[in-house]
């Protein structure tokens, strides 16, 4: 658990990433997701999964998220409220689920595209006009609160 005005430095993720290499089991895709991002040009000056932060802008978004999470079998997390650091460094709003799976009838390399695109997004089953946002940021977070349970 992380104590409340704890900051957490982007490129966590990239890092674990860079640091396994070829034998991550995400490695492919994040190279891919790279690869996309600097070929367009709306999307070269993002920020880089691999050197961003990561973030819900809603609580109900970062529930959903967490729960998909554990079905999926990944170790759960404590959930926190966060804040930028920087409230002026670059960000991206997207679909999060384009970075886990790659919808019906696209390529792996058309996902990355939406996902850059900021462009789509999956409908929930029972959940109508619900969006499954994340955010990228170049800023370090802030722990503002735990959040319940």
């Amino acid at each position: 658990m992380l104590e409340i005005g704890s900051i957490i430095l982007p490129g966590n993720w990239g890092r674990i990433v860079r640091c396994i290499g070829e034998r991550h089991p995400k490695w492919n895709r994040e190279q891919l997701y790279e690869t996309v991002r600097q070929r367009q040009p709306n999307a070269a000056n993002l920020p880089s999964r691999l050197d961003a932060s990561f973030t819900c802008p809603t609580e109900e978004g970062l529930r959903f998220y967490h729960q998909s999470q554990l079905e999926k079998g990944n170790i759960p997390a404590v959930l926190y409220e966060v804040e930028k650091v920087d409230p002026n460094a670059s960000e991206h709003l997207t679909e999060f689920n384009l970075a886990m799976l790659t919808p019906q009838g696209m390529t792996d390399e058309q996902a990355a595209e939406r996902y850059w695109l900021g462009d789509f997004w999956f409908n929930i089953e029972g959940r109508p006009g619900f969006r499954c946002e994340e955010i990228l940021t170049t800023s370090a977070i802030r722990i503002v609160r735990r959040l319940p349970e």
